[in-house]
């Protein structure tokens, strides 16, 4: 009796698929759903925005001293580093002749691993500074002299560039890469990226509607570049179903 070839049955393939599927809900939606969406956010948050601004001067000290340590880690180096370093010590493995070529094709899987989470980062994150300086929102502590609805582009001042917050891009831009590389970490990085982005607004560094537009920009930039990748066959790759799989 001949020996069936070890190769994953349909049923096997979908399920495999569905095991991280739904974080790509995002992928559900037509784009003039999404656009409703960010914008009936970011005008719920505009509404909020000063009161939220003003709470956040009440907050414990102690607590503030907290939250100040847990955003240093919204800063893209503590992502973009180490996966820089990966994408490349993976790239210098894949293509010298001197390894197994098990461990070439191995390396070649982490390179564009690694380089998907650099790209979604650092990609995302430019976007942010882009219309940071598009735009030019004062932060919450120019408040009482500005207010929460006063614009002023083209400042490049940091004290101007509170929308989108850049530190909130980062986090769910990583997160989101987290979910789609390694799924059973998604609630994980996720929750990990609620905090982060909310220490910003506790201590008064951004006002509300610039976390969830930086959430929303770096997520939506993420499943963005997943589609492009998933065309290349680049870690990922379009399943029967037109859904989007981890490549094995």
């Amino acid at each position: 009796m001949a020996k069936k070839d070890n190769v994953p049955s349909d049923k096997t393939q979908h399920s495999r698929a569905n095991s991280w599927a739904w974080t790509g809900i995002i992928q559900r939606y037509s784009l003039d759903k999404l656009i409703i969406l960010i914008v009936f956010l970011l005008f719920l948050s505009f509404t909020v925005d000063p009161f939220i601004a003003k709470m956040a001067k009440t907050i414990d000290p102690a607590v503030i001293r907290f939250f100040r340590i847990l955003t240093k880690l919204g800063k893209s180096e503590w992502t973009l580093v180490p996966s820089g370093v990966v994408m490349l010590g993976a790239f210098y493995i894949a293509y010298r002749r001197g390894y197994a070529r098990s461990i070439r094709a191995a390396a070649i899987r982490v390179m564009y691993g690694a380089g998907f989470m650099f790209v979604s980062i650092a990609g995302s994150g430019i976007l942010s500074q882009v219309i940071k300086n598009l735009v030019g929102r004062p932060r919450p502590k120019l408040m009482d002299s500005l207010g929460p609805f006063e614009f002023v582009p083209f400042q490049f001042d940091s004290d101007f560039s509170s929308f989108p917050s850049g530190h909130s891009t980062t986090v769910f831009a990583f997160a989101a890469a987290v979910s789609m590389l390694r799924p059973p970490l998604a609630i994980v990085a996720y929750v990990s990226a609620v905090w982060i982005a909310a220490s910003r607004v506790i201590i008064n560094a951004h006002y509300l509607s610039d976390i969830i537009a930086g959430a929303v920009l770096g997520v939506m930039f993420t499943y963005y570049l997943q589609r492009k990748y998933a065309a290349k066959r680049w870690a990922f790759e379009y399943d029967r179903d037109a859904s989007i799989r981890l490549r094995t």
